[in-house]
């Protein structure tokens, strides 16, 4: 048997963590999905998929959603015969160039994306944004018969300055004015003179 991944590796400890009895799938001719979890009389199938670098780094404007709508493909493939399961492909990526973010993942599953209703408001406050998706999708009722959910997993530090910087954003904003990318920089580059850099929760998945 092959040794775990870095992203095996960091699947397994989150599973242990949460208390969760994991199997390993056993290894076939045909690309089998990772792991198994048996939950109140049920199976649920997670296939988990790492990103390295590209061998050739891009320069300028470049796409992390072509290299994520592949693993999505890859992963369907590997469901097939396990469809009549929950089926869960998990993502976890430390290059810059495959970033997981929500909003890129989304836009390889569902087709590319525009915001609205960003500044949306309402009584309890703000509410995140929504998103209109358009173009190609990897993911829709004519292609996708197997994937039930994707799971972005990653390595998590609360960073106390980024969190004392939105305070500050929030505050501003409640107050009518408008956060622009200029201000975040400005406010996060004035309070780097001042704060220390402190951290809570490393090692975190």
């Amino acid at each position: 048997m092959a040794e775990p991944t870095e992203s095996e590796n960091a699947f397994q400890r989150y599973l242990d963590s949460q208390n969760m009895p994991w199997e390993k799938l056993p290894e076939t001719q045909h690309k089998q999905p990772d792991y198994r979890i048996r939950h109140k009389g049920k199976s649920y199938i997670f296939e988990v998929k790492e990103f390295d670098d590209p061998p050739i780094k891009p320069v300028g404007g470049f796409s992390p959603c072509p290299a994520i709508r592949e693993k999505i493909s890859q992963a369907r493939k590997q469901f097939k015969k396990y469809r009549e399961n929950s089926c869960t492909l998990v993502l976890w990526s430390r290059s810059i160039y495959r970033a997981v973010m929500l909003e890129t993942v989304a836009a390889a599953a569902f087709g590319g994306y525009v915001s609205i209703d960003r500044q949306r408001t309402t009584d309890l406050g703000a509410e995140p944004p929504r998103f209109q998706y358009y173009g190609p999708a990897e993911l829709r009722e004519t292609q996708n018969t197997t994937i039930s959910a994707i799971a972005i997993l990653g390595p998590y530090v609360l960073n106390h300055l980024w969190l004392e910087t939105w305070r500050v954003l929030r505050k501003r904003q409640l107050e009518g004015e408008e956060i622009t990318p200029w201000l975040q920089f400005d406010i996060l580059q004035q309070l780097s003179a001042e704060l220390p850099r402190t951290f809570s929760y490393e090692g975190t998945t």
